[in-house]
């Protein structure tokens, strides 16, 4: 992979490096926040926009999780990071996964902030399903009800606006691979992905897509059933979650989403403020 290719911004810092992963359709700048709490740390940060999203529209693909994991691999090995933890949101959860296990020698720990498992068993089954339901509606009418549910407060601030019509208007050829490759490696690589990494894993959950397919933010007493998965999978993981708010954790809750990353960072016994590697 030519790493220019890929628009990336690397803020200079002390490592390890917070690597922020962002989710389907959306692009770097969804962790504004974050970056400018970790740079004001004096923490290098690294941001890119995944193929096929934001300024790195020019990919031709393929579009799927283990190949965007690479990408950002290969972007750590060209910008000679030695030690890093990534923070994924929504699909980036996976692709931070995969990251972790293309570059175990670089990264040491994943944080998943508001991830999901959408799919379970016959991987060809629910991709052709998926695909059936966005030809049926077409893309756009899709992404504007998938995305409006990511927002649970009813009125809709500009941001939010923005987020809509930035996947409403996304290329159908590129989003749509992403989608279905997210719901394959759902179905067909959890288990096997989730089994094989190796390294400490924050879980910060504030939504879910319940039984009825509904995204819902959470309350005390919900069980989300890709937590016990992770569990039965063997992750080292701990989790944590944020009330009342919508899928967006880093706009709804940024100082939770920060303190996540912050945790996995002491938990590794890298202070947030005061370590140097």
């Amino acid at each position: 992979m030519n790493t220019t290719l890929v628009h990336h911004t690397l803020y200079a810092g002390r490592q390890p490096t917070v690597v922020l992963i962002h989710g389907m359709t959306c692009d770097a700048g969804d962790w504004d926040a974050q970056v400018e709490h970790f740079t004001r740390l004096g923490r290098q940060v690294l941001t890119m926009d995944l193929r096929g999203h934001g300024r790195s529209m020019h990919f031709d693909g393929p579009f799927d999780m283990p190949t965007m994991a690479g990408d950002v691999a290969a972007l750590l090995h060209a910008l000679d990071i030695g030690s890093a933890v990534v923070a994924g949101h929504s699909m980036g959860c996976r692709v931070a996964a995969e990251t972790a296990l293309q570059a175990p020698e670089v990264v040491a720990g994943v944080a998943l902030i508001d991830g999901s498992r959408f799919a379970r068993g016959d991987a060809q089954a629910a991709t052709a399903a998926l695909r059936n339901t966005i030809a049926a509606c077409g893309w756009r009418a899709f992404a504007k009800a998938t995305f409006e549910s990511m927002f649970v407060h009813g009125t809709r601030t500009a941001v939010e606006t923005q987020a809509i019509e930035r996947a409403c208007s996304r290329p159908e050829e590129v989003a749509v691979p992403v989608m279905l490759s997210m719901v394959e490696w759902d179905a067909a690589r959890f288990e096997s992905r989730y089994r094989a990494l190796r390294v400490p894993v924050h879980v910060l959950q504030s939504s879910h897509v319940n039984e009825a397919s509904q995204r819902v933010s959470l309350t005390p007493d919900m069980r989300i059933p890709w937590h016990d998965e992770l569990l039965a999978c063997g992750v080292d993981a701990t989790f944590e979650r944020v009330a009342d708010r919508g899928h967006f954790t880093m706009w709804d809750a940024p100082d939770a989403v920060n303190e996540a990353i912050d945790a996995l960072l002491r938990r590794r016994g890298l202070d947030p403020t005061t370590t140097t590697i």
